[in-house]
Formats: C-alpha cells, sequence, structure tokens
C-alpha cells in the first residue's frame, strides 16, 4: 500500500493529466509549460519507459515515399495529402529545432524506395506518377523537387542486393530514437514536470474536485483528480476511447550483428512503406512485415510471432546478398485507422485526446503534441 506521504506528494491534485510519455504527450507538456507557466502538470506512462512506439521505432525522419502516396491516393484526395505531408515535414522541422540534431543524431542525405524484378509493373506505374508527385508538392517545400529515380549502379555502392529499381526522396533522414526520447525526457522534467512511470489510467469520472481518475499503481489503485486529461497514448488509445476510428498495429524489428565494411548508408522503404530497413551502429535494422498477418498484428500486446520474424530475416538475408546473424528483436504499437490524419478533439469536458500517428509518430508527434496544448489552453 501506498503511504499518506506517497499519495500526498506524488498523486496530490493536478491541473494536467497528460496519459503517455511518449513524443505526443511529452511535446505537449512542454508547450502546456510555455502556455501555462503555473499550471500543474503531472505525464502518466503505464511502462518503466515509453511503452508503445515512441522509443521502439526504426528512427526514420521520414514523411512518405512516392510508392506510399500512390497508395495512399487509393484512399485520400490530394489536398488531404499534401496537408498531411506537409505537417509530416513541419513535425521533422519542429522536432529538429526542439531537441537539436545533436540531440537526436540527426542524419539526412535521403532515403530510398526499393524494388524488385518482379515488381517492375509496380515501379513503372509510380515512375510515370512521379513529374505529377513532384508538381504539386514543390510549393510546400520550397520549390524543391522531391522525388527522382535513383541510377541502377548507386544501388551497388548502397551495398544492396537482390533489387532491380529504386526511388530516392531527396529530405527524408534518420535519427536516434533512444538520443531523442531520453533528451524529450529531460528536457520535461527539467521544466518541473513529473512522469509517472509504472502509472496506468484505467478511466475516469466527474468528481466533485474536477475529474477523478482511477489508476493502477503497481498492485494498487488510486484515484488522482485533474482539471483536464489529455490522452496521449496512441495505439493504446481505444482501451479508453473505443469510440474512435482507431485501433492498435504492432510492428515487429529485428536488429543483425555486426556487418564488417557495411556499404548501407541511408534508410529504405519497400512494398509501399510495410518493411523497411536502415544501418545503426554497423548493423541493419529491419522492421515491418504486418500485412502478412494484419488480424494477428491488430493488437497492442507487445511481442514477436515465427511468421514474422522469419520474413524478416530472409528479408534481411536478400537485402544483403549473405547470411548474417541476428542479434536482438522487439516490437512496438502504432495506432492506425481508415484515415492517416491525426486525431485531435474533445469529448467531454475537460477530456481530450491527440492519437493516431499511423506509423509516422517522429514526424508528427511534436506538432500533433503542441496542437494538442493549444487546444487545451483555449
Amino acid at each position: 500500500m501506498l503511504s499518506f506521504w506517497e499519495k500526498e506528494q506524488f498523486f496530490a491534485p493536478q491541473d494536467i493529466v497528460i496519459v503517455g510519455a511518449g513524443l505526443v504527450g511529452l511535446n505537449a507538456a512542454l508547450k502546456l509549460r510555455q502556455l501555462r507557466p503555473k499550471a500543474k502538470i503531472l505525464v502518466l506512462e503505464k511502462g518503466l519507459l515509453p511503452a508503445g512506439a515512441s522509443s521502439r521505432n526504426a528512427g526514420f525522419a521520414c514523411f512518405g515515399s512516392p510508392g506510399e502516396l500512390y497508395e495512399d491516393l487509393k484512399s485520400h484526395s490530394w489536398a488531404e495529402l499534401e496537408e498531411l505531408l506537409y505537417q509530416r515535414y513541419l513535425g521533422l522541422r519542429l522536432l529538429r529545432e526542439t531537441l537539436g540534431d545533436q540531440n537526436i543524431a540527426y542524419q539526412g542525405g535521403g532515403s530510398l524506395e526499393l524494388f524488385r524484378a518482379e515488381e517492375e509493373a509496380q515501379y513503372q506505374a509510380i515512375l510515370d506518377q512521379l513529374p505529377s508527385f513532384n508538381k504539386r508538392l514543390a510549393p510546400l517545400f520550397e520549390g524543391r523537387s522531391l522525388f527522382s529515380p535513383l541510377a541502377k549502379d548507386a544501388l551497388k555502392k548502397e551495398g544492396l542486393q537482390n533489387f532491380s529499381r529504386a526511388l530516392e526522396n531527396s529530405l527524408e533522414g534518420q535519427i536516434d530514437t533512444g538520443k531523442m526520447m531520453r533528451t524529450l525526457v529531460q528536457r520535461v522534467e527539467m521544466a518541473g514536470i513529473s512522469i509517472r512511470w509504472g502509472a496506468e489510467l484505467l478511466d475516469w469520472e466527474e468528481g466533485a474536485r474536477g475529474l477523478c481518475l482511477h489508476l493502477r499503481f503497481g498492485p494498487e489503485q488510486l484515484a488522482l483528480y485533474s482539471q483536464q486529461l489529455l490522452i496521449c497514448n496512441n495505439g493504446f488509445g481505444p482501451r479508453l476511447l473505443p469510440d474512435l476510428a482507431l485501433q492498435p498495429a504492432r510492428n515487429q524489428v529485428i536488429l543483425s550483428k555486426r556487418i564488417p565494411n557495411l556499404a548501407l548508408k541511408r534508410p529504405c522503404h519497400a512494398q509501399a512503406g510495410y518493411v523497411y530497413f536502415r544501418p545503426i551502429a554497423g548493423r541493419i535494422l529491419l522492421g515491418g512485415g504486418r500485412h502478412l498477418d494484419p488480424l494477428g498484428e491488430t493488437t497492442d500486446e507487445l511481442g514477436q510471432t515465427a511468421k514474422i520474424q522469419d520474413f524478416l530475416a530472409d528479408y534481411l538475408h536478400n537485402v544483403l546478398g549473405q547470411k548474417v546473424g541476428i542479434s536482438q528483436s522487439w516490437s512496438g504499437i502504432l495506432g492506425v485507422g481508415p484515415q492517416k490524419k491525426p486525431l485531435l478533439g474533445q469529448t467531454e469536458e475537460g477530456v481530450y485526446y491527440a492519437l493516431r500517428l499511423g506509423g509516422m509518430g517522429v514526424a508528427l508527434g511534436s506538432l500533433l503534441g503542441q496542437k494538442a496544448a493549444n487546444l487545451l489552453s483555449q
């Protein structure tokens, strides 16, 4: 049981409680401190580290490959996609400005979208659209042309095997996810905002002193009062807000053992973004494959499955043209839905949400967090 002192000091009434210590929640906390410097702000995180995707993603500073754009046009209008890509681009700029390139180990240099020989028809269909894509998107990106085909001999320089074609996005890059989250947590704590690790929100109700939040903290359940509640737990959001157009999606990841003389320098996408890999510390981090088992991967339970782990290991072998050992694997939980636009709104008096990053949390998280803070401060 918690002591009187612990309840009084660590679970005292708050002005604002934020659920989720990921990119969105922590950026919202920082912005709220600027907007409301005297407010009592507390962040709740059910894990001992950020439990969803913010510290478990691949560290892609990306906002969309041409293949993803081609597929998204089947379910979104051009206006919707232009706005979404621009918001991702602005979000990446905001992330870099907020934390600093050195603190997130940002590397530019562009990214590649890869195609195998059997995907030639798909490649040609996308290639035919590149002039149109570039023309429409150039005004959003300071007149720059985003996408271009990569010469075949350039693939060999990247050390890539078994791919016949590639398209380049000149403005994408990569970061160190761990450094990013460590820096963000430090900034939040320096702003006088506490993060209560291991505290899970179960539900809430209207109370005489504001919102009465029912929490699980270790083996104990307790109440915490707050005037406002902001839910930013993305893929875990359906547990608290089941009526939103939001569902979890698990992404599995593997990390290779060290590869001598690894030539790959840039992050890569394939299969319309469902497979992705990048170099990191002389290894390759490769993830995705949830399209192989959509039903099984629609879960907020962390874990790995033999089907997808085997697929990722085989894919890694094909990327390099040689067998390489796997040093570790993990998974993260995304928040997805029928549309890729994030969800930002209010459900009832004092209760707000900022959810559904659609696998683009690195790009969208900082901006969505600040928008949520502005919404709470209106």
